[in-house]
């Protein structure tokens, strides 16, 4: 891999890490797949700078999660998505999901060989 690939890397390796380190938060407290999974969305979509359907689009996992989620609020009054954006864009939920995600990747550069190395971190 050249130096100049190793941003585009480095910003999937660490939107990666914030779909999965919001998972892994949510999980802690949830015990809806569907809502850990449209929580790691949207830690996504937000560490990307982009909407919460552009994430979405195309993974089957998601789309399905989404529908889940609607039914749920919709017929036992659950989260919806709006309520699960707001949870993950609190200052101090988001704190603790970078946090886990800086973490996770330090743990994959170095497995990488990409620690240390200019324009990775």
């Amino acid at each position: 891999m050249s130096e100049r690939e190793y941003p585009e890397v480095v910003r999937e390796m660490a939107a990666e890490a914030m779909y999965r380190s919001a998972m892994e938060f949510a999980a802690e407290t949830l015990d809806s797949a569907a809502h850990v999974l449209v929580i790691g969305a949207v830690a996504e979509a937000r560490h990307r700078d982009t909407s919460l359907d552009e994430v979405v689009m195309g993974r089957v996992e998601l789309v399905t999660a989404l529908g889940e989620v609607q039914r749920c609020h919709a017929y036992m009054g659950g989260p919806d998505v709006d309520s699960l954006t707001a949870w993950v864009n609190t200052e101090a939920v988001w704190a603790r999901i970078q946090a886990r995600a800086g973490n996770v990747l330090l743990m994959r550069w170095s497995e990488a060989g990409m620690y240390g190395v200019k324009g990775a971190a």
